[in-house]
């Protein structure tokens, strides 16, 4: 019990160490960000929010659900993002893009692609490697096949 309770604590020590590193990360890329993208900077952060709700709820150590989630839904925002830039980043472009349901649908949607990666990613590996393992076991039963021939049945032992 009183290891269950070390390692628990020691897991969130982890992560407290892990924001105080990501912080100064974090506030060294908005800074340039708000500068270069103006209002379009308001957009980023409702576009990443999927992203940013991901990591306050995957609290452990599994970095690439954050990582794939992360890349899908700037995926989808980025092209609308791009729009907004070159508009000048104005209010007005900001509200425009964000009235549209489609932008909406591209941003979340593609958030949403990442979480079914994440979740469909294992599955689909273990139909792979399964596929892979039942071939080499068909061949190891082929070489068995032609062993037998050759020595006998006594080689099976």
């Amino acid at each position: 019990m009183s290891t269950n309770l070390q390692s628990t604590s020691s897991e969130a020590a982890d992560i407290q160490v892990k924001r105080k590193k990501t912080l100064p990360f974090v506030l060294m890329f908005s800074i340039p960000a708000m500068v270069v993208l103006k209002m379009g900077f308001f957009f980023l952060i409702v576009g990443m929010l999927p992203t940013l709700l991901t990591m306050a709820l995957v609290r452990h150590s599994k970095s690439y659900v954050v990582s794939t989630v992360a890349a899908f839904n700037f995926t989808g925002v980025f092209p609308d993002l791009l729009s907004i830039s070159l508009e000048g980043g104005t209010p007005r472009a900001v509200l425009s893009h964000l009235s549209e349901g489609t932008i909406w649908f591209s941003m979340y949607g593609a958030a949403m692609l990442g979480w079914a990666i994440v979740w469909l990613s294992p599955a689909i590996a273990m139909l792979f490697l399964e596929t892979i393992y039942r071939g080499r076991i068909r061949h190891m039963e082929h070489l068995q096949k032609k062993l037998e021939e050759e020595w006998g049945p006594d080689i099976k032992g």
